[in-house]
């Protein structure tokens, strides 16, 4: 049996609501929460907190603890993900768009009024 699953058994066994839990216990509501959901696991200093409030010894909470350390968890990977390879990004030109529509000329830029009108 995991942390969580054994935390949450010995509250309701006592009839606690997680916010008296919490505030028994000198923790958030929010906190309590995430160690019965599996999200975070409570410090050792928590941990005697709770058994405290529990009316338990800590070991009880040991045998939850021991059972998940034997199966090493997969690390998440640090960073952004990865892009994809450039197989498998679009490669046809057909979707993609230009700086000018077609048949357009482009606007002559820096010219002004230079070689048009009088002539010398």
């Amino acid at each position: 049996m995991s942390f969580a699953k054994r935390l949450r058994e010995l509250r309701q066994e006592r009839g606690l609501s997680r916010v008296e839990l919490a505030g028994r216990a000198g923790l958030g509501p929010k906190t309590v929460r995430d160690y019965e959901q599996g999200l975070r696991e409570p410090t050792l200093r928590s941990a005697f907190k709770l058994a405290e409030v529990l009316g338990v010894p800590v070991e009880d909470f040991k045998d939850g603890v021991a059972e998940d350390a034997g199966a090493p968890a997969k690390p998440l990977p640090k960073g952004r993900p990865r892009k994809p390879a450039p197989a498998a990004q679009e490669t046809s030109s057909a979707g993609k768009a230009t700086g000018t529509p077609a048949r357009q000329k482009k606007p002559a830029t820096g010219q002004g009024n230079k070689g048009k009108g009088k002539a010398k």
